[in-house]
C-alpha cells in the first residue's frame, strides 16, 4: 500500500489528523505529488464544505494533468460555488 493509500486509511478511519501529517510528509519529500495534494484538500478540514478546502486541488492538477481523481473534484468544488465556466474549463482539460 502506498504512502498516499495509507493517509487515505486514516482519513476514511476517522483519523484525519494524522492521515494530514502523512500527506504532509509525503508531500516534503515529493513537491507536487497530484494524489497527495488531492487527498490534502480533502482530508485538512474534516467535514469543511469543498469551498473550504485549501489551495491544493489546483496544485494536484497542474502537478499532474492525468490524475483523474484531482481534476474531477477541482472540478466539483468550482461548480459547488458557481464558478461553473472555470468548472467546465477543467472538465475540458481532462477530456483532451
Amino acid at each position: 500500500m502506498s504512502e498516499v493509500a495509507k493517509a487515505e486509511a486514516e482519513y476514511q478511519a476517522g483519523r484525519s489528523a494524522d492521515a494530514e501529517r502523512m500527506l504532509l510528509a509525503c508531500l516534503t519529500r515529493r513537491p507536487g505529488h497530484a494524489r497527495a495534494l488531492n487527498s490534502l484538500a480533502w482530508s485538512f478540514t474534516p467535514g469543511a464544505e469543498k469551498d473550504e478546502s485549501p489551495p491544493t486541488l489546483p496544485g494536484g492538477v497542474k502537478s499532474d494533468m492525468n490524475c483523474t481523481d484531482a481534476i474531477l473534484n477541482l472540478t466539483d468544488s468550482l461548480a459547488e460555488v458557481g464558478l461553473h465556466s472555470e468548472a467546465l474549463a477543467s472538465v475540458r482539460v481532462a477530456s483532451t
